[in-house]
């Protein structure tokens, strides 16, 4: 069984259940499936991952739930940056603040703040 700890437009859940990350990790994953598209510009996934930062959460264990036990639980075929994967992956500033300088589709860097000007390949 996998939690997942939701966010979105709606459904929010995030206090109640980030405690339970200490010791279950393992098995949580972060999920925003109710946001509106309006709310995204205000975050996403990151967002999330700054809370449980600013919350306590051990860095790797914030990072599986937002980007392992994901790819794992769907059979994903990006995410984890093997040889051969897609190399989709963000920069960031530092682990702490969390904020994102650069987006990376396919190897390719996108300007998220220009909305329509993604790659052709995307």
């Amino acid at each position: 069984m996998k939690i997942l700890i939701r966010e979105g437009s709606a459904a929010k859940n995030f206090e109640a259940l980030i405690p339970l990350a200490k010791q279950y990790s393992a098995n949580m994953m972060f999920c925003s499936d109710d946001k509106h598209p309006d709310n995204l510009v205000e975050g996403h996934i990151n967002t999330l991952v700054k809370r449980a930062i600013a919350k306590g959460i051990e860095l790797f264990d914030v990072l599986q739930m937002a980007c392992l036990n994901p790819v794992q639980q769907y059979a994903m075929k990006v995410g984890l940056l093997r040889v051969g994967d897609p190399a989709d992956f963000i920069v960031i500033d530092n682990p702490k603040q969390f904020n994102i300088l650069e987006t990376y589709i396919d190897g390719t860097l996108v300007d998220p703040k220009r909305q329509n000007q993604y790659p052709k390949s995307i």
